[in-house]
């Protein structure tokens, strides 16, 4: 194996909270089990919790006699303030977003809606990720580079440190930092249903350096649950192609918002106690999303490849493009493709400047031409001419190659 020059180190030691507290229970001789008084109540407390026995079955199961006998808490409502007692994770907060629609009310003014976004500071997670107990013979702080022999001509890939990325990213950051690759993904098919008819769909946190065979198992709560993007059916847009317009702008909205404390730890990094009680100076980078399609694909037309002048400072190609809304997430009712249409924004074509790294591949669209064909339609105007289209998503550039 081979590690980089720029190992990490530490910029000091500490007590992570958890040994602490464990230190503290043994000199005063603390229940374990607290807030519970034994074993066995922390066990059916576990056992309720785990089976999501509800409300007024877990009433009816302490209210009986021989099951109750000798509890601590004799009610659901008992039962839920000892569960509130227990330590809590990395709080959550809430912020109201207001949505203001094209369609005109009563009043003559355009009409808007309230949602609600919930999330957790994604920094506070990845330290408590990295300072969790459990993962302290897992975590790992630097890149390797590992090969199958001696010889070093094929490596090993099979893990995110392992990967050239991390090794290119920690080329970059200041001598001893860590790098914490953090790993995003939503999930719209899971929606959770708030107060009332309200509807979100969860985010959720992991990062690079826990083992991906610890990641993917639910019982490791290595997948932290990040917050809920708002779901809404924004009435207050008059057209189908307003209101798709409109979901997207509020997802990246709030996905701005859940990640804007990341800004300064991906910068400047943040100190972090970690697992193994060292203090690492931390580096958080968004590293992977993972997402269904309709969430992370959005389709654009490329007018110009072009870049700064030097006095810029800026020697990366940029792209002129326009923008396509995004992608239906229901198909077709008689076909089996994707359907996009033209975005725009006062009567014209919502455009925009974008790295030209961003674009992550070509995509063929297919008019929608509807009962009767426009015969001035060409493979050259189309695009102009055309307002919807279909994506099919099995096919790309490599059909079309000449062997």
């Amino acid at each position: 194996m081979e590690r980089p020059e720029n190992r990490v180190g530490s910029t000091g030691e500490a007590t992570i909270p958890f040994r602490a507290w464990q230190k503290e229970q043994r000199e005063k001789h603390i229940n374990p089990f607290a807030p519970f008084e034994d074993e066995g109540e922390w066990e059916l407390a576990d056992w309720i919790i785990d089976t999501s026995v509800g409300h007024s079955d877990t009433d009816r199961l302490l209210k009986l006699q021989k099951a109750c006998c000798g509890l601590s808490f004799l009610s659901n409502r008992d039962f839920l303030k000892k569960i509130d007692s227990l330590p809590q994770g990395v709080a959550w907060q809430v912020e109201k977003i207001c949505i203001t629609g094209d369609v005109i009310g009563a009043d003559g003014q355009k009409e808007t809606e309230d949602v609600e976004l919930w999330y957790r500071n994604p920094v506070e997670v990845v330290k408590e990720l990295l300072g969790n107990a459990l993962f302290e013979d897992f975590l790992v702080y630097e890149p390797l580079r590992a090969w199958l022999d001696e010889s070093k001509r094929t490596r090993v890939l099979s893990e995110m440190w392992t990967a050239e990325w991390w090794w290119e990213v920690q080329k970059r950051l200041p001598p001893g930092a860590m790098l914490a690759p953090i790993i995003l993904a939503s999930d719209k098919t899971q929606l959770s249903t708030f107060r009332g008819d309200k509807q979100a769909y969860p985010v959720y946190l992991t990062i690079g350096n826990i083992p991906k065979d610890v990641r993917r198992q639910p019982t490791s709560h290595s997948t932290v649950l990040l917050g809920y993007i708002p779901v809404t059916k924004l009435a207050i847009f008059g057209t189908a192609a307003a209101r798709s317009t409109g979901q997207a702008r509020l997802f990246h909205h709030c996905m701005s918002l859940i990640m804007e404390p990341l800004r300064k730890a991906g910068k400047e990094g943040v100190a972090v106690l970690c697992a193994d009680g060292f203090i690492r100076h931390t580096f958080m980078v968004l590293a992977a999303y993972i997402a269904d399609h309709p969430e992370r694909c959005l389709a654009v037309r490329v007018r110009v490849i072009f870049t700064l002048p030097p006095r810029f400072r800026y020697p990366d190609p940029l792209v002129y493009v326009d923008y396509f809304n995004p992608f239906q997430a229901q198909r077709a009712a008689d076909v089996t493709l994707l359907r996009t249409s033209c975005s725009v924004r006062g009567g014209q074509n919502r455009s925009g400047v974008l790295r030209l790294d961003s674009i992550i591949r070509s995509c063929f669209l297919f008019p929608v031409f509807g009962a009767v064909r426009d015969k001035s339609w060409t493979s050259q105007n189309v695009l102009d001419k055309a307002k919807v289209f279909y994506l099919n998503e099995f096919s790309d550039d490599a059909m079309y190659a000449i062997p």
